[in-house]
């Protein structure tokens, strides 16, 4: 994804009140740090395409309350800026998050991951990453195929208690790509500090194979957005943002990769079974 600003701009500087959510255990907000320096950028991303004036009737993003199970993910520590988006997904651990594999660049371990982010403050904790999962075709080639990485993430004290981060805000389940025309959520953080995060809903397309969720104002740091449906009254995750030109060239193209359970469950299995991690090595790009 692009890091010029038709693509992926900072996020906004907004201090507004927490909206009441609904949570499986009450979590003390917690302040963040006001930034001492950049945080590195997430690997991969990095979009180069010429800007391009929005088709006509694409829906455009809309800034939105958290999601408590969506929240940015900050390589260098809350002091700096967050880069990629994850999703916490149900597992029997219970610790699981979901995001973009080109995401990544070498171990992500401690990474933090700020769930429900909001305007620079961390109301349900600021959890840390311990270890990272990706396909065997991504770290082999960086097969576009299988743009999905699983991160494994360390309990939190709340309220005196180790708690896992599924416990805390809950957690969507992943299921097999939807059937075009599926009403599709995407719910994600453009890169920066002290922002909301950003939803849009469309029906999924595809391209090619690619599945395609056509919405604007889609900037660098979205990346590992899930796709969203609601399923039998429940959400699910099928899809995340990344895949073809990991994610898309212009700021209303959101691919991913091809979401089948057949891979991304062994993917799920490995991590809560704690194999032994991954640590991949940065992406060639995206190729725009």
């Amino acid at each position: 994804m692009n890091s010029l600003p038709w693509r992926r701009p900072l996020g906004r500087l907004a201090l507004v009140p927490l909206l009441a959510l609904a949570l499986l255990v009450p979590a003390v907000p917690v302040a963040l740090p006001a930034p001492a320096a950049a945080a590195p950028a997430a690997a991969g991303g990095l979009r180069t395409a010429l800007p391009a004036a929005l088709p006509t009737a694409v829906p455009v993003a809309v800034t939105t309350a958290p999601r408590p199970q969506v929240g940015a993910l900050f390589p260098g520590g809350v002091a700096g800026s967050h880069s990629c988006t994850g999703t916490v997904v149900a597992s029997p651990t219970g610790d699981l998050v979901i995001t973009a594999a080109h995401c990544l660049s070498g171990s992500p371990r401690g990474w933090s991951f700020v769930p429900g982010y909001d305007a620079g403050r961390a109301p349900y904790g600021v959890w840390r990453v311990a270890y990272g999962y990706v396909d065997p075709r991504w770290r082999t080639g960086h097969d576009p195929h299988y743009d999905v990485a699983v991160l494994r993430i360390e309990p939190l004290v709340v309220s005196g208690r180790a708690r896992t981060i599924q416990s805390v805000v809950g957690a969507y389940t992943a299921a097999e790509q939807r059937p075009v025309g599926t009403s599709t959520r995407l719910t994600a953080y453009n890169a920066g500090r002290g922002d909301r995060p950003i939803t849009c809903a469309n029906s999924v397309a595809s391209e090619r194979g690619w599945p395609l969720v056509t919405c604007g104002g889609f900037y660098n740091g979205v990346s590992g957005s899930a796709f969203t449906s609601v399923v039998d009254g429940r959400t699910v995750i099928a899809g995340i943002i990344g895949g073809l030109h990991e994610g898309g060239c212009t700021s209303w193209q959101n691919y991913s990769s091809p979401f089948h359970l057949s891979w991304v469950s062994t993917l799920l299995t490995r991590a809560s079974r704690r194999w032994p991690a991954d640590a991949p090595t940065p992406s060639a790009g995206d190729g725009c």
